[in-house]
């Protein structure tokens, strides 16, 4: 079974939202980012991104109710899923991770003044935060899937955004996209800036 739909996984600060932006330009696709609708979750009950994290480990329910409406909307065609367990319940899409490095994501989440629920008084600050909020969202999904997000077997593309531009990183994802699509061979692990492809 194929599907033109895309998730997108990814850690925080890999570029997630900016990519899945030029991806809907580019494709004319739906975007639904559960990510978005947690942090405006979050910021309804007065937490922070990490706080709500945390809570979420204790409150199964929040995750389920998301994972529902994934699993739902993936049964239609033209969606790019912005989210972290999008690949397990769309199975059938063209399942992306990003990667990057924690200095680079501290400095990229540290300038994002548009971010709902994260901010930072300093970059070490953002590292802390950063890696508090990726180790809970691991143990979080171990707990209540047995999936591993760090496991690059799950995805149909890896592309580390360390050194890769949005644009080029969207490319990248774009070309790979195509190929899978068309059922012709690719290469899976993108890294630095072996994604600036023009």
């Amino acid at each position: 079974m194929t599907s033109n739909n895309i998730t997108i996984s990814g850690e925080p600060g890999s570029g997630k939202s900016s990519v899945t932006a030029i991806l809907r330009r580019e494709l004319g696709f739906e975007v639904v980012s559960v990510g978005l609708i947690q942090r405006e979750m979050a910021a309804s009950l007065n937490m922070s991104a990490v706080e709500f994290n945390r809570y979420m480990e204790t409150h199964p329910e929040l995750d389920h109710e998301c994972d529902r409406r994934v699993a739902e909307l993936g049964r239609r065609q033209g969606i790019i899923f912005d989210s972290r367990m999008a690949w397990r319940f769309v199975p059938h899409s063209f399942k992306v991770f990003l990667t990057v490095e924690e200095h680079i994501a501290a400095k990229r989440i540290f300038g994002d003044t548009n971010r709902i629920g994260e901010s930072f008084d300093h970059i070490e600050e953002a590292v802390s935060k950063i890696r508090e909020r990726r180790d809970s969202e691991r143990l979080r999904f171990r707990m209540q899937y047995d999936a591993d997000l760090a496991d690059f077997g799950n995805y149909d593309l890896v592309v580390d955004t360390s050194e890769s531009s949005p644009a080029r990183t969207a490319a990248c994802i774009l070309d790979n996209y195509y190929l899978h699509s068309e059922q012709k061979p690719y290469r899976r692990l993108w890294l630095g800036n072996q994604a600036d492809i023009e």
